[in-house]
């Protein structure tokens, strides 16, 4: 399997980012003893130590080159994550079936979290960024995960809708103890960054 990693800050990462993708590979590493880790990165953003391929795309803005580096990336299958999620148990088994995208929803309102998406065709990401060009001039999470939701809900294409235990969103006010048995997938997205670095290094 391969698990593709978006760290991607045109040379201004902090040392906090950088520990957080080193974290991101170890826990990799330690969960996913075969899997092939590439960085998907920018042309001026360190590579992190210990992936097997560090994938750079020169594109801006921010948006654009996430678009741009999913459609660029070599392989036609593989998992797309972002930096801050733990990989804990096995996934390789959501590839045993016929999608276009694999992805779990957030929250009670359906939308689905671009966090951690299985890809096996790249096409949801051309009409995705096409969308992204076409309805927004902002340059965010936000404004991507509303092209990929216009794209998902399209029903141009096959979208296998996973249940929470492929993208658990961290809550520190129920999860400081340990993380639920049942999560394969843990996302320490937005300000949840420091308790990945604080609690499970």
């Amino acid at each position: 399997m391969i698990i593709a990693f978006e760290f991607a800050f045109q040379g201004k990462e902090t040392d906090s980012h950088r520990e957080i993708g080193a974290l991101f590979v170890k826990v990799t590493r330690k969960y996913q003893p075969q899997a092939r880790i590439v960085q998907m990165s920018d042309p001026h953003t360190v590579e992190v130590q210990g992936v097997d391929l560090c994938l750079r795309v020169d594109a801006a803005p921010f948006a654009v080159w996430n678009f741009d580096a999913t459609l660029a990336f070599p392989a036609q299958q593989f998992l797309r994550v972002d930096y801050d999620v733990m990989i804990r148990g096995e996934v390789a088994d959501v590839f045993d079936h016929d999608f276009d995208i694999a992805i779990a929803k957030e929250g009670k309102h359906g939308v689905m979290n671009n966090g951690v998406v299985f890809v096996k065709s790249k096409a949801i990401f051309a009409d995705a960024r096409k969308r992204y060009l076409e309805t927004t001039t902002m340059d965010g999470w936000h404004d991507i995960q509303n092209a990929m939701q216009m794209s998902i809900d399209s029903g141009l294409f096959r979208v296998r809708k996973l249940d929470a235990s492929y993208n658990l969103i961290f809550k520190p006010e129920r999860m400081m103890d340990r993380l639920p048995a049942e999560a394969r997938i843990v996302h320490f997205k937005g300000m949840r960054k420091g308790f990945m670095l604080d609690h499970f290094k």
